[in-house]
């Protein structure tokens, strides 16, 4: 395992006192398994951040474009789940799906948003959602720009049980 900077550290401390940690956790395994990302490219073609930003709990990024998110706003409570697909997909979705205009420099992207949990869920149950997911995922097959595009602490989160967080 690649040594984390302090910063990475320091991130992933507050990560696991954020109170969307679990669903986070939840979330992140099902874009991992929805998407088909391999564990052995892992911090090479992909990796996971958290807490990159101020409205960033945790992010998965694939070459140089983020393919999933979990964004935390003051004014949404439950936390937002954002994906990015290639293709508007068709789907009767929940109540808090909304669909924009995704990546300019890729062909047919569109970003899905909806709350975090059960609507995010629902989505990605969806074989459409997820093959539209796998497709974006496999839009840029390159290396991660530089090793700050994964966080290595953040590679325990993959395959657990959020409740053991």
């Amino acid at each position: 395992m690649t040594i984390p900077t302090d910063v990475q550290t320091a991130k992933y401390e507050k990560f696991l006192a954020h109170p969307f940690k679990e669903k986070a956790v939840e979330y992140l395994n099902l874009i991992v398994s929805a998407a088909e990302l391999e564990a052995n490219d892992l911090g090479i073609t992909w990796g996971v951040t958290v807490c990159a930003d101020t409205k960033s709990v945790l992010r998965v990024n694939v070459s140089n474009r983020y393919l999933a998110d979990v964004i935390f706003l003051k004014d949404n409570p439950e936390g937002l789940a954002l994906m990015c697909v290639i293709g508007e997909p068709l789907i009767l979705g929940p109540k808090s799906m909304r669909i924009r205009k995704g990546f300019e420099a890729v062909k047919d992207s569109f970003i899905l948003t909806c709350t975090l949990g059960k609507d995010s869920s629902r989505i990605l149950s969806k074989s459409r959602v997820r093959n539209a997911l796998r497709a974006h995922a496999k839009t840029s097959e390159r290396n991660l720009p530089n090793p700050n595009w994964h966080n290595p602490l953040a590679t325990a989160l993959i395959g657990t049980n959020s409740k053991s967080l």
